[in-house]
């Protein structure tokens, strides 16, 4: 469901947030170590020019940190 809503609202940064989290959580098991790194390549080049307070970002990128 979250890939589907991803593919449909692909600046979602916030739902690209979330995918990233359920990924870093369960690479191992499920093998999502390269989707993990696309996607928190996109969400770190994207999440600057978002809408999102500078508060909220810095979070974000703080939890999902290489």
């Amino acid at each position: 469901m979250l890939e589907n809503y991803i593919r449909e609202n692909p600046v979602d940064l916030e739902a690209r947030y979330l995918q990233i989290m359920v990924q870093l959580n369960v690479t191992s098991f499920f093998d999502y170590k390269d989707a993990y790194r696309n996607h928190y390549a996109l969400l770190k080049k994207e999440i600057g020019s978002s809408s999102l307070p500078q508060s909220y970002q810095t979070r974000i990128l703080s939890k999902i940190k290489n």
